[in-house]
Formats: C-alpha cells, sequence, structure tokens
C-alpha cells in the first residue's frame, strides 16, 4: 500500500523553497511512499528527485496554458506554456500520460480557469482535484464539476500543492501499487483520503520565506545540502 502526495513543487517551481534533499527528508517524516512532482512549467525538478528519492517519483507539470492551469502526469518531457487547454492535453496525450485538472474551483490563482473552455474537453480529463489544501476560497458555482463527477466519467483526487517542506503529507492518498498510468487510475479510483488545510498565518510566513530565499540564491546554490530550519 503506498502513501501518496500528488501535487507538489519544488525549488524548479519559481514560487516554491522546496530544495530537492528537504523532499526527500520532508517525505521520509511524513510516511509519504509516492509523489507527483508538478512543478511549474518545468520538469527537470522531478526528474532530478527520481535520482536521490527512496521513493517512486512520478514526473508532472503544471502547465499554464493560457487558459488554466493543467497537470500532465507521467510526463517523458517538458510541456511548453501557454498554448491553450486543448494542446497542451493534447501533448500530455502524445506522451503516454494522464490529464490532471488542479484546483478547478480556486479563486485565489494568477492563472485562473477558464471554466467555459475547459468543459469542451472534460472527456479528456483523467483526474480532477476535489481537495486542495492551499485553496482558500472556492467558486460556488460548482453544478458542472459535480454532475461530472456523479457521471463516473473522472477520477478524483486529492493535492497538497505543498510549495514549502511543512506542506509536504497534508494531503495522504492510500492506493494500491501500480506499474502503469492505466493501472495507476485503477488504484487511485479505489484510493482513501487524508486531508487537511494549511495555515493562511503559515502560508504568509512561508510565502515570505520562499521570496527572500529565492532572491538569495540561484537554483543550484538552493540544491545544495543545507541544515532545514
Amino acid at each position: 500500500m503506498l502513501k501518496s502526495d500528488l501535487h507538489c513543487h519544488t525549488v524548479y517551481s519559481p514560487d516554491s523553497c522546496n530544495r530537492l534533499n528537504w523532499v526527500v527528508r520532508r517525505c521520509k517524516r511524513a510516511g509519504i511512499t509516492c509523489l507527483a512532482v508538478t512543478d511549474h512549467d518545468e520538469i527537470q525538478g522531478a526528474f532530478e528527485l527520481q535520482k536521490i528519492a527512496p521513493f517512486s517519483v512520478i514526473p508532472g507539470e503544471e502547465v499554464d496554458t493560457g487558459q488554466g492551469e493543467i497537470i500532465g502526469l507521467f510526463l517523458r518531457q517538458r510541456i511548453r506554456p501557454m498554448q491553450g487547454i486543448k494542446d497542451t492535453i493534447g501533448e500530455i496525450r502524445s506522451q503516454g500520460g494522464l490529464v490532471y485538472l488542479p484546483h478547478p474551483l480556486s479563486l485565489c490563482r494568477n492563472q485562473p480557469l477558464d471554466v467555459g473552455v475547459i468543459q469542451g474537453f472534460l472527456s479528456q480529463v483523467d483526474i480532477v482535484e476535489v481537495f486542495n489544501s492551499r485553496n482558500l476560497h472556492e467558486s460556488t458555482d460548482h453544478a458542472w464539476l459535480a454532475e461530472w463527477i456523479r457521471r463516473g466519467r473522472v477520477v478524483i483526487s486529492a493535492g497538497s500543492d505543498a510549495h514549502a517542506p511543512h506542506e509536504l503529507g497534508n494531503v495522504l492518498i492510500e492506493m494500491d501499487g501500480f506499474s502503469s498510468p492505466q493501472e495507476f487510475l485503477r488504484s487511485l479510483a479505489r484510493a482513501r483520503f487524508s486531508v487537511k488545510k494549511t495555515s493562511p498565518f503559515l502560508r504568509a510566513v512561508m510565502n515570505h520565506r520562499v521570496r527572500r530565499i529565492i532572491r538569495l540564491g540561484t537554483l543550484s546554490s538552493l540544491n545544495h545540502p543545507v541544515k532545514h530550519p
């Protein structure tokens, strides 16, 4: 049985302070044995973490399509941002990946989802995130999402959306092991979820720290082993 977190970021995302060695250490403490790394418009962090992690790492990318963000899981290479929802989904599919719709109801995003557009592509979405531990405000216009889920045409998930070490494990998904994206989907459909929200105050403190760390160091220096504060 795996304990998974399927939405998180590393220092390869410009708004995250999750150094790779911090991620490994925190996952060990939280009991995470499967991690999907979904950096913003970047996939290299996932590949680098695969080299050092003693647990399963799923390469992913949270892509800014220009019409909202779409996550691709089980990717082999980076997907270029700002191509629109249709072409982004097409690129994920061409790599044999899974299409994951993150935080579809969030009202506090720099790249809000174009609901009108995504509804035309729901049949091509594999996974929808119904809980995000960093969401503070969500749209009440959710009838389309509820109906889509009710019809059983998508697998539901949840994500910590961790941008800092303490957020890893805010969502834990207990699921069976898998050896392919399709087995992963079947396992996720039977999974059990344990979730909690991130404190807004702690998020504010950590966001300030993220900006400070990023200002003080380059990407390569951030990956050097350091003592976690």
